[in-house]
């Protein structure tokens, strides 16, 4: 074996490894074999015949030859066959069989520039086969080793790791894939990009006219520090932007918290944040789009089954618009994550839909609609956090039960109405179904009675027991645009009991009120809201409270 003495990095480099193509890695004609790659830079002033070097891993030693088969100049137009790298070039040390078929399989898949040097080695296949836990050494004139590939790195399926600059030994997974004959994807000098999956809203579930900040992070991706940058906010025509006076250093974060305003109704809003900063490379990773809901979100988590032999999460659109579900994942208490559902549908209006990491799901209720998710949490029987997280972090919604709630025994617990919020427990309650649960249809507990045509309001039981539980619900639908919700309660005398009011609250919706100080006896409801046209729409119920 070569003596190994690195003390810089020489000329030539290694300066990208393919050791983990596309598609499988063993059998005859496999791609993992015959696309494997090792890129080599010139970073001399000189050109150098890599004839003169060997390239070994801890198998093999194999010296360099030019690729045996020139008509691959047919398939990359502008490159050479050869053994000498120009300066400032590229070279690419390609397995002997990359021109073949091979099993079928991604049969030449790179894209190879004009002016690369296509080389291989002197038997079928780089060292003895490039692995992910393989080490590489370039050998020069005279057995000295001039630069080395460390190992491992484990690179994803069809990823190969570049070097971050030629001048340091940094290396890094490609941000493209791979650049064969190009330069490095990481190789960037400046580059400003928003973090997915960083975004926060305080406070976390706001409602029409509550003041929204947005937080998020913002990495500088490049290798050269950058000295300020803009961020904005866009919400449709409307754009906000806001000078960031903060220094990033290479591959480290800032914090950014803007200010994004009110929001007058109830609804979801999708917002396009970027960030900007002079002499970017690299534009495509500037801007994120964030869906934020303003009151209660279009889609909600509407049922769970957390204790059975298949755990899932129903969801229900509550909204009049189709919802696009290739933003939502399921996350639980410890911040596991299910991967982002892919499909591109969406849940069509007053529709369900079924979460799961479990296929048997379908076989246990054949014709539920169901999205089988890989790496779906485990939901705890003693309790757990389950929260809808749209794809750039934005919670849409979060149901902190507890085996109080019910769903003990495979039974599942249900959401008693939509329009309330998922982290009420008095809004949940263990299903009355007779087979536990009730995926993709209505929820057994849900007797929500909605307004009668031409009438502003209705409460949903009229005669309570505070002692069971029970509290006022209130239902409203009301086709102007509401400014603000008064429910006023007087007792048979006529004497103010209690007030309760709701400032932008949505046109549809409903409003809880403690009733727990109220004596027994019975009671009359006011209700009156005021609307963006100037009028005021009231109306009026009696209620009992009677504690047995």
């Amino acid at each position: 074996m070569f003596n190994i003495f690195l003390m810089v990095i020489g000329i030539p480099i290694i300066n990208e490894v393919m050791a983990n193509p596309m598609g499988t890695e063993s059998g005859s004609g496999s791609p993992g074999d015959r696309n494997e790659f090792v890129e080599i830079y010139n970073l001399s002033d000189s050109p150098v015949d890599m004839a003169n070097y060997f390239l070994a891993d801890r198998m093999e030693t194999d010296e360099i030859v030019p690729f045996p088969d020139s008509s691959i100049i047919e398939l990359y137009p502008g490159t050479v066959v050869s053994t000498v790298i120009p300066p400032g070039g590229y070279g690419l040390i390609l397995d002997r069989e990359y021109m073949e078929e091979g099993n079928g399989q991604y049969p030449q898949p790179y894209e190879i520039p004009s002016g690369a040097v296509l080389m291989s080695t002197g038997d079928t296949d780089i060292g003895n086969g490039l692995s992910n836990s393989d080490s590489l050494w370039l050998i020069g004139p005279g057995g000295v080793v001039v630069d080395i590939y460390p190992a491992p790195v484990r690179p994803p399926d069809g990823v190969s790791v570049e070097r971050r600059e030629p001048e340091n030994d940094i290396w890094m997974l490609s941000r493209s894939g791979c650049t064969p004959g190009y330069r490095n994807s990481v190789y960037v000098l400046i580059d400003l990009a928003v973090v997915p999956q960083s975004f926060h809203i305080d406070p976390s579930f706001p409602i029409p006219g509550d003041d929204v900040e947005l937080s998020f992070k913002v990495l500088n991706y490049g290798i050269d520090d950058i000295q300020g940058f803009w961020a904005f906010v866009a919400n449709g025509s409307d754009t906000n932007r806001f000078y960031i006076d903060s220094v990033i250093a290479s591959y480290d974060t800032v914090d950014v918290r803007v200010f994004i305003g009110n929001f007058d109704l109830s609804g979801f809003f999708t917002l396009s944040v970027g960030v900007r900063c002079e002499n970017d490379e690299d534009t495509s990773n500037n801007i994120v789009d964030v869906g934020i809901s303003i009151g209660v979100s279009p889609v909600v988590i509407n049922e769970i089954s957390y204790s059975g032999p298949i755990e899932w999460v129903e969801l229900y659109n509550r909204g009049e618009t189709p919802f696009p579900m290739d933003r939502l994942a399921v996350v639980d208490r410890a911040g596991n994550r299910s991967d982002p559902i892919s499909d591109s549908i969406y849940l069509q209006p007053h529709g369900y839909i079924v979460l799961s990491g479990d296929t048997s799901f379908r076989t246990a209720y054949p014709g539920v609609d169901c999205l089988c998710l890989s790496e779906f949490p485990s939901l705890n029987n003693n309790g757990d956090d389950v929260m809808l997280m749209e794809a750039s972090g934005i919670l849409l919604d979060s149901v902190p039960y507890t085996p109080s709630w019910g769903g003990r025994d495979g039974r599942s617990i249900e959401r008693i109405s939509p329009e309330i919020a998922g982290w009420e427990k008095y809004n949940w309650s263990e299903s009355e179904s007779p087979d536990g649960a009730t995926p993709g249809v209505p929820n057994s507990v849900s007797h929500i009675v909605e307004p009668p045509e031409g009438k502003l309001f209705a409460i949903q039981k009229t005669a309570l027991n505070p002692h069971r539980g029970d509290e006022l619900l209130v239902t409203y639908h009301t086709n102007a645009i509401p400014l603000k919700i008064t429910i006023k309660i007087y007792d048979e005398t006529g004497w103010k009991c209690m007030e309760v009011t709701r400032e932008h609250p949505a046109q549809k919706g409903e409003v809880v009120v403690d009733i727990s100080d109220l004596e027994d006896g019975l009671y009359i409801l006011y209700f009156a809201l005021a609307a963006s046209n100037g009028r005021t729409y009231r109306g009026k119920q009696t209620f009992s409270v009677i504690r047995e």
